[in-house]
């Protein structure tokens, strides 16, 4: 089963995915993948505490190993002047994000050997459904469909790029579980995983 957990941008869809990750792996499920949970900047305006994205962390799944992948582009960094240097920049993102740390979650994709119980993707966004870029790796495992390592996946897709990531996997998956963050989608997810 292909789950697609989708919605608008900063509702909550890698807090979600970190809580889904956190009670399979309690039932001894294990994870494979990566989580790109937000690097936030609290702050006060107007007596209220409010908080601002910064930049994207990378947490490869199931060992946890954390690294930055990306950061809001400033003002002054022109896109034209990211354009030569960087796929997050030729794919016209408002995210600097890190080449090398792409390379280096392609790697731990590509490493991947034994079946886990879910195959996680956090996410699969424009560079890689517009441009083929990115997350190559996963992508490759996912055109896969389930072959054996992973008989289930949950990939994040923004609402904007839904379609076209059901067009690309459906044929591979089959017709996909669109899903958003709720309490009820983590019951149903475990409970695809981990039938009673």
């Amino acid at each position: 089963m292909l789950f697609v957990l989708t919605g608008n941008i900063q509702i909550g869809k890698s807090r979600w995915l970190n809580r889904l990750v956190e009670r399979l792996e309690d039932a001894g499920v294990e994870c494979f993948g990566v989580v790109t949970p937000g690097i936030w900047e609290a702050f006060t305006e107007n007596g209220e505490k409010c908080y601002r994205k910064l930049g994207i962390n990378a947490v490869l799944l199931p060992q946890k190993d954390t690294e930055v992948l990306g950061m809001k582009v400033e003002p002054a960094e022109s896109p034209e002047s990211l354009a030569s240097r960087t796929q997050s920049a030729s794919a016209d993102l408002a995210w600097s994000i890190s080449d090398a740390a792409i390379e280096r979650v392609n790697k731990h994709f590509a490493s991947s050997q034994a079946a886990a119980g879910l195959l996680v993707i956090d996410e699969v966004g424009r560079m890689e459904l517009n441009h083929n870029q990115g997350f190559t790796e996963a992508l490759s495992l996912l055109d896969a469909g389930p072959s054996g390592r992973y008989e289930h996946a949950l990939i994040v897709v923004r609402s904007g790029l839904l379609e076209k990531a059901i067009e690309r996997f459906s044929p591979a998956w089959g017709k996909p579980k669109i899903i958003h963050p709720t309490n009820e989608n983590i019951s149903l997810v475990h409970q695809t995983l981990l039938p009673s």
